[in-house]
This record gives structure tokens, sequence and C-alpha cells, in this order.
């Protein structure tokens, strides 16, 4: 069975000195310093899974309610 969730992964661009948040489908944000992808993140409501990867937050097993 297919999963619903939308993994997004984030990547240094040397060239234009922006951190690159971008999933399968499409690039979601660029930042210019870790702190600011990270907040750009949970605002779009995705949470740290590991490393350098989100994931959507399944609403169904959110705790923040």
């Amino acid at each position: 069975m297919a999963s619903d969730s939308v993994s997004v992964f984030i990547d240094w661009d040397y060239k234009n000195k922006t951190y690159v948040a971008m999933s399968e489908f499409s690039c979601a944000s660029y930042a210019k310093t870790m702190d600011e992808i990270k907040a750009l993140l949970a605002a779009k409501g995705y949470e740290l899974v590991n490393g350098l990867e989100w994931r959507l937050k399944n609403e169904t097993n959110s705790t923040n309610k």
C-alpha cells in the first residue's frame, strides 16, 4: 500500500549560498540559515524524522492538537 507521507530533504546550494528544502515533487523552501529552514518547514507542518529529512505530520497521529 502506498504511503501518504511526503518527505523533504535539506541540501546546501553552494552557488547561491542557501539551504534548499526539496521534496520529490518540488522545491519547498529556501533559507540562508539552518534555523530559518527549520522554522519554515515546521510552519508548513513538517517534522524532523532523522538527520536532514523532514516529513509532513500525519494529522491522525499528531499529539499537538
